[in-house]
């Protein structure tokens, strides 16, 4: 994990890439990141977290054949290495992610 991760490091819009997830992490790369093919049609359903400088957060899972879904709600960095988003979807639900590392082109959260 880096040291002194701060709310700064976080905002943007971060898209998952699964191609380069770690027995350890999920990888995201900012959505300007050259991406590999999703494949067509049968490639990896992609997973885009929008995090704003409001605190206000989208998720967006685009798959290869669903409809896409968005949930919203709020994000905030929690001791210093936890991402905790809480979704104000219906039923309402926080969920909470260590990060093991940011840089600016590619953020890593953990399984």
């Amino acid at each position: 994990m880096d040291d002194g991760i701060g709310q700064q490091d976080l905002i943007g819009n971060w898209v998952h890439v699964s191609e380069e997830d770690t027995a350890e992490g999920k990888v995201y790369r900012p959505s300007t990141f050259p991406l590999p093919s999703k494949g067509g049609r049968g490639g990896p359903a992609r997973e885009e977290i929008r995090l704003m400088p409001d605190n206000t957060v989208e998720v967006r899972t685009i798959g290869p054949a669903d409809p896409e879904r968005t949930s919203r709600g709020r994000w905030r960095l929690e001791g210093g290495d936890r991402l905790a988003v809480s979704f104000t979807d219906d039923p309402p639900e926080t969920v909470s992610f260590q990060i093991l590392s940011v840089q600016p082109d590619r953020l890593v959260l953990k399984k």
